[in-house]
């Protein structure tokens, strides 16, 4: 119950946002600002550029506030999240690994460990480095979890478009265990660094996999010199039925002559045996009245949406719907192809069971073969065209365009040897058992994560973060709990992964 003194106390605002009060468990809570090392000041803020510092290529790099993302423990510093800045108005803030970084502006509260030093990168003015030198992980697993953001968001007021929190994340309260301290304080900062190794792993995964197949289009693909950049004649956009410039760019016609002049030949979607299709349209006056929900439900659909896909082949959230009809839904080895808005995303589904479906912004390009593999080279290709540019010259339509089904004569798969589409594959896609030893559990970790590809990484991440916050939520109620039980569910989840195949 809001009492008068409440209304008067503090900022005397009547916003039910602000006046919410997250209830707290039995254990021990300190303030966040009682466990920095020291009083942040200005230092710890990072400073903005403006945009007339940002550069197309620069050895120099300006972290943004979108960097930070609420599914990933540390900062993505490709695409958006990192630009290219001018070295003149660059500051050095010796940035190094496990520095904490927290966004006090737009998406308020987000937090990422750094996971190696980062010495030509400075963070942008949204972003505070947190000086925090004791139990330094745990409490950035705590900062990651639900009750942190809960807590945060009460005291924050909600903006008309942009939020912005100051230092009012300080004032949030961290629990601690009281009985057997320092082995839940170790567990919970074991869960943490395995789930940044496999982040860590993904990302790297990621990039040679995009590697190698750049250098082997180069490489075996058309020579630049060889490649006509005449003007565009008539003929070609009677036959191409097109007259958007990009189309017709010095830079889309090189690209696809390194497809189409590639050595080994290439492949349509359909010669691989693929037939694309919507998916589902999920309308009400398409299916009827449904029920959503954020946690999985008996007999729910699980929905994966093209806009939780992320650049690495994994979907970051699901949505749940109950729904009395048969929906169409997906199947293994079919790949789910973002075809508005940001094009080219796209995942490779496995092990879906029954009740996985996307929705009619995605493209479903379903095999007629049960051959996973080749599914996950081609999605693989997919992406990297996403990356390079590719679907620029395609898309049609504002905010962010669309590739429609009637667009796709110029996506074509190469034919790369076999060596080098093993290569593709098993950085994406490769599953080995675990075995786990709590003595040793990082380096046996670790030892996993350099055997296996980007799904399964993206799996076991999953499941340990969901481990992590209730191992949290435990110690914030004051549960006492078995270590050795949190040991067991880490192989546990290892197993699980391997027995599903």
């Amino acid at each position: 119950m809001i009492k008068y003194t409440d209304l008067t106390a503090g900022t005397s605002m009547l916003s039910p946002s602000v006046l919410h009060k997250s209830e707290l468990g039995k254990a021990m809570h300190f303030p966040l600002s009682n466990l920095l090392s020291r009083r942040l000041d200005k230092s710890d803020n990072g400073f903005d550029v403006g945009t007339a510092s940002y550069m197309t290529k620069s050895n120099y790099y300006f972290i943004k506030a979108k960097a930070l993302q609420p599914d990933k423990f540390i900062p993505i510093l490709d695409g958006e999240g990192a630009v290219p800045m001018n070295m003149k108005a660059f500051i050095d803030y010796k940035l190094r690994a496990g520095d904490l970084l927290i966004s006090k502006d737009s998406n308020v509260g987000e937090c990422v460990l750094v996971p190696e030093d980062l010495n030509n990168y400075m963070p942008c003015g949204a972003l505070y480095r947190l000086p925090i030198d004791k139990n330094k992980l745990y409490v950035f697993a705590y900062l990651k979890s639900k009750m942190f953001k809960k807590q945060l968001d009460a005291l924050v007021p909600k903006g008309a478009t942009i939020r912005h929190a100051g230092t009012k994340f300080l004032h949030c309260l961290v629990p601690f265990p009281t009985f057997n301290k320092d082995l839940k304080i170790k567990i919970v900062e074991e869960l943490v660094q395995m789930i940044v190794s496999k982040e860590k792993k993904i990302q790297q995964n990621h990039l040679k996999i995009k590697e190698i197949i750049l250098d082997e289009l180069v490489r075996n693909g058309a020579n630049p010199f060889d490649v006509e950049f005449s003007k565009t004649h008539f003929k070609e956009l009677i036959e191409a039925n097109r007259i958007d410039a990009s189309y017709y760019s010095r830079k889309a016609k090189y690209q696809k002559a390194l497809i189409r002049e590639y050595e080994f030949g290439f492949n349509t979607l359909d010669q691989l045996g693929y037939k694309m299709k919507r998916g589902q349209n999920l309308q009400v006056t398409n299916i009827g009245k449904s029920v959503y929900s954020n946690h999985a439900k008996p007999n729910f659909y699980t929905v994966i949406k093209p806009t939780n896909f992320t650049d690495y082949g994994t979907v970051a959230d699901y949505e749940y719907l109950g729904n009395k009809n048969d929906l169409q839904t997906l199947r293994d080895g079919d790949i789910v192809f973002s075809a508005e808005g940001t094009v080219g995303k796209c995942v490779l589904f496995t092990n879906t069971g029954e009740k996985w479906i996307t929705n009619i912004h995605g493209i479903v390009l379903s095999p007629n073969h049960s051959n996973i593999s080749l599914s996950a080279y081609v999605s693989c290709i997919l992406r990297f065209y996403k990356d390079w540019g590719f679907y620029d010259h395609f898309t049609v339509g504002g905010q962010g365009g669309s590739l429609g089904k009637n667009y796709w004569e110029d996506i074509l798969i190469p034919k790369f040897p076999d060596s080098i589409v093993e290569e593709i594959i098993q950085l994406y896609h490769s599953n080995h058992k675990a075995k786990i030893n709590s003595e040793n559990i990082l380096n046996d970790d670790e030892a996993w994560n350099s055997s296996v590809g980007i799904l399964e990484l993206d799996y076991s991440i999953k499941r340990l973060k969901n481990l992590l916050e209730n191992t949290l939520q435990k110690i914030s109620n004051d549960d006492d709990f078995d270590v050795a039980e949190v040991y067991s569910k880490i192989q546990e989840h290892y197993n699980l992964y391997h027995n599903q195949k």
